[in-house]
């Protein structure tokens, strides 16, 4: 009886702790904790909130709709944005803090118009706002090398904006874009018969392919062909992807004819509208991330990973699939059976780095510093994964 009454103690305790502890975190903080991770980048259609018109038909729904939108889930948002210890009042006052985000950033002054400056070749040119950039100074990586090339290659120049999807035209050509659109974004879907895993086109091209140091497909599109030392020739942007099915996707690599990938180059074509031809553009690929003077150290990489990528990616790094799904992945499996093989060009300890310091953790760009996206890199490299199909399972488990 004593006993009982000790428990019943405790745990009145416990939930008066929860309850003084639950009014006091804001919207701010559950939205950074839970939802930021998709809606910073668009994860899956998440509307993002310095995109104001991406809220307009929401804003005009009942208040209470969108409440109930956000605890129960709605298309391939999961309930209380996968987050299920959120009480329902926590998850109301982080929609509260997006609307009146985005309401301050549809009525924010747009930017005073720069002056032109006059390039090398005697073109006028107005600079544009970035869409990605060096952090604040306050941030520790504000300082990166990584970061400061990023600024250097760039010089000055805005990232190319593809259009809109909304701007797709309705005929074939646009039926096509549409199509491809589709398949990047779900992969496991649309070229289910080529894809050994549930990983999309998307998870390693953020924003469906039109986020810059994401390796985006416009900055791709115009430099094809071109050599490529994994195949030691010069290679197609159809023969390039094919090698994404057969490595990243872990599966097979579709007929240069196929249907998939004419729907694929159909909708990069689109998204380079504007963009010059074989030349190299700001944004394109990954960052290389500068030497640092020590080696990447996977110990140090398997904290860092658990700091601030196991959260997403889960501890033991299998993912986390959209509530309710059996396919498709909210956030990706890093490594395991459902993760990209050995021969995918994340499987090198650079690539992953770049893509990590430019692009993670999600909607936080540069927030990592250079040995950290190093060290995480090598951990991930670590673990184990299928096997290169270019070596055959025996080799390829050994290597």
């Amino acid at each position: 009886m004593k006993c009982k009454s000790i428990v019943a103690s405790a745990l009145l305790l416990w939930a008066s702790a929860a309850g003084a502890e639950s009014p006091t975190k804001d919207g701010a903080a559950i939205y950074q904790g839970s939802c930021m991770a998709c809606h910073a980048a668009g994860v899956l259609g998440a509307p993002k909130l310095d995109v104001p018109e991406q809220w307009s038909k929401r804003q005009a729904q009942p208040l209470e709709t969108l409440y109930s939108h956000a605890l129960k889930g709605f298309n391939a948002m999961p309930a209380k944005g996968g987050n299920s210890s959120l009480s329902d009042d926590e998850v109301k006052r982080a929609v509260d803090h997006m609307l009146a985000t985005v309401r301050q950033a549809a009525s924010a002054p747009p930017p005073e118009p720069q002056p032109a400056v006059v390039t090398e070749g005697g073109a006028s040119a107005t600079p544009q706002a970035e869409t990605t950039g060096t952090p604040p100074s306050g941030d520790p990586a504000a300082t990166s090398p990584t970061v400061a090339l990023l600024d250097h290659l760039k010089g000055g120049e805005s990232y190319h904006v593809p259009p809109a999807l909304e701007a797709i035209p309705h005929d074939k050509y646009g039926d096509e874009v549409r199509l491809g659109h589709k398949i990047f974004t779900e992969t496991w879907r649309y070229a289910r018969r080529y894809a050994g895993n549930d990983l999309t086109c998307a998870n390693c091209h953020l924003d469906a392919g039109r986020k810059a140091n994401s390796a985006p497909m416009w900055a791709a599109f115009g430099m094809y062909p071109t050599y490529r030392r994994k195949n030691d020739r010069n290679v197609t942007l159809e023969e390039r992807i094919q090698d994404c099915f057969r490595f990243s996707m872990n599966g097979f690599a579709p007929a240069l004819d196929a249907p998939e990938i004419r729907a694929l180059t159909s909708y990069f074509h689109y998204l380079a509208k504007g963009a010059p031809v074989g030349t190299e553009m700001p944004g394109r690929g990954f960052p290389q991330v500068v030497a640092t003077g020590q080696d990447p150290n996977p110990t140090r990489g398997g904290q860092v990973f658990k700091a601030k990528c196991a959260v997403c990616h889960g501890e033991d790094g299998s993912g986390k699939r959209v509530e309710g799904q059996k396919e498709g992945w909210q956030f990706p499996p890093l490594w395991g059976s459902e993760s990209f093989n050995k021969g995918a060009g994340l499987h090198q300890v650079q690539t992953m780095a770049g893509f990590i310091k430019a692009n993670m953790p999600l909607g936080q760009d540069f927030s990592l510093t250079d040995q950290e996206a190093l060290d995480v890199a090598a951990f991930i490299n670590l673990q184990l994964r299928p096997w290169d199909p270019r070596k055959g399972m025996l080799k390829g488990l050994f290597e």
